[in-house]
């Protein structure tokens, strides 16, 4: 990489590549459950032990178990997404390693592919948002 004339561009690849190891590490780890041998088994265990010793109606219960469905819904779509954007701007920094010209045209479009891959992850948080009538989070560099 040559990029040393552009000090706004090699921040911005600084924090491009700072938000990748973020919503690694971070986003997707948090909302990625943990994998359980006996999972299926245990899901919903409380709410099903209520609903066997009649301590909440069958309202509730389908309530509880509807919401938890959704809500894992929600967070399995929302690593998609950040798996999208991590992957999509790590193959754009490692492009940067193999670019042997600092020019201010190429380094226009980089930004520019940065900043469409920014757009699109926020678009696709908004129709989640939309779909599932739920906060979601949005990204920037």
């Amino acid at each position: 990489m040559v990029f040393n004339k552009d000090r706004a561009f090699r921040n911005t690849v600084w924090n491009v590549h700072r938000a990748c190891a973020h919503h690694q590490n971070v986003d997707i780890r948090r909302r990625r459950p943990q994998q359980v041998p006996d999972e299926q088994f245990r899901a919903n265990m409380d709410i099903r032990m209520k609903w066997l010793t009649n301590k909440t109606t069958n309202k509730a219960f389908e309530t509880m178990l509807h919401k938890r469905y959704k809500q894992k819904l929600v967070n399995q779509r929302t690593v998609q997404v950040y798996e999208l954007l991590v992957t999509l701007w790590s193959d754009v920094l490692h492009r940067i390693l193999h670019i042997h010209e600092d020019t201010e045209p190429v380094r226009e479009g980089l930004l520019a592919e940065f900043k469409e891959i920014e757009r699109y992850a926020n678009e696709c948080f908004q129709k989640l948002e939309h779909l599932y009538k739920a906060k979601m989070p949005r990204v920037g560099m």
